[in-house]
């Protein structure tokens, strides 16, 4: 069994993770700002934010690290990019000085040269410090699960009549269920898989119709409102200078604006793993009436 530390243990992934490889008998070092509920007994925490020194002694023994802790930008930590990439390679230096096997590190599909969001921007720029001969770099698409971006986006849907959709509604959607990414990294693991590799089904669908199939499994008739991006920029500034809330950031919309697809017809062949596709995913995710 390994010793694997798992960096944002009370993010959706990262605490999907703690709680998969904690069942199956590994030693979890949990790094995360506060403690998360519940740790089974193989899971030791330590108090770690991407802007501290982490501590060294927990690298000493561990076999492999899983990164997916991540300081989101917004107006109150407009220097979260410099926290990312310096905390990224912190955790990356330690690692190599601790002769760490494995370094697993959460990228996005939002990651590519043509970024126009903070997230998007950094998460490519933090892909530069790793060796594709050794270390894994995973890009997963829209993540499917009863936490995270997607759970948001069906309660809105299910909460709502009418669906704003931005720009033309054809922005691609590649996803991957949560069960199925967290089998893709056990595998990785198994067979020491290096490199940078986007994590999603084959099938390309576009946003507006990945919304259609969420309501149809919801038995829900929605009626969709088109609004531009500028329109959308726009209201999210106003609603900012007046101190109203409002279900989108600018990075959100941003990320959609820039949001590209990805070839991923290899990625069964890789990991060896069936990707379940969205539609059947969606159906074991509908929330109850």
């Amino acid at each position: 069994m390994a010793t694997i530390i798992i960096t944002g243990t009370n993010g959706f992934i990262g605490n999907e993770l703690l709680q998969y490889f904690s069942s199956r008998g590994h030693t979890i070092i949990a790094l995360s700002r506060s403690k998360p509920q519940g740790l089974p007994g193989n899971v030791k925490y330590y108090k770690y934010d991407l802007s501290t020194e982490p501590d060294e002694e927990p690298f000493k023994t561990a076999d492999v690290v899983i990164h997916a802790a991540y300081q989101k930008y917004s107006d109150q930590c407009q220097n979260a990019n410099e926290i990312n990439w310096s905390g990224t390679n912190r955790l990356l230096e330690i690692s190599r000085r601790c002769g760490i096997k494995k370094f697993i590190y959460f990228s996005s599909f939002s990651s590519h040269a043509a970024a126009l969001s903070n997230y998007g921007k950094s998460k490519f720029e933090i892909e530069k410090i790793f060796d594709n001969s050794r270390d894994l770099i995973l890009k997963p698409g829209l993540v499917l699960g009863k936490r995270g971006t997607y759970a948001n986006l069906q309660q809105v849907i299910i909460s709502r009549r009418i669906i704003p959709v931005f720009g033309d509604g054809k922005q691609p959607v590649q996803s991957i269920y949560i069960v199925d990414l967290i089998a893709c990294i056990d595998n990785a693991l198994k067979y020491n898989i290096c490199g940078t590799f986007p994590l999603a089904e084959k099938e390309i669908l576009s946003l507006k119709d990945a919304v259609k199939i969420i309501s149809a499994n919801a038995q829900k008739k929605n009626s969709f409102i088109h609004v531009p991006f500028s329109l959308a920029l726009l209201l999210v500034k106003l609603a900012g200078n007046l101190r109203i809330k409002f279900p989108l950031s600018r990075e959100n919309i941003l990320s959609l604006k820039s949001d590209i697809s990805y070839d991923t017809s290899k990625i069964e062949e890789v990991f060896k793993v069936k990707i379940r596709p969205f539609r059947e995913s969606v159906k074991q995710l509908v929330l109850p009436k």
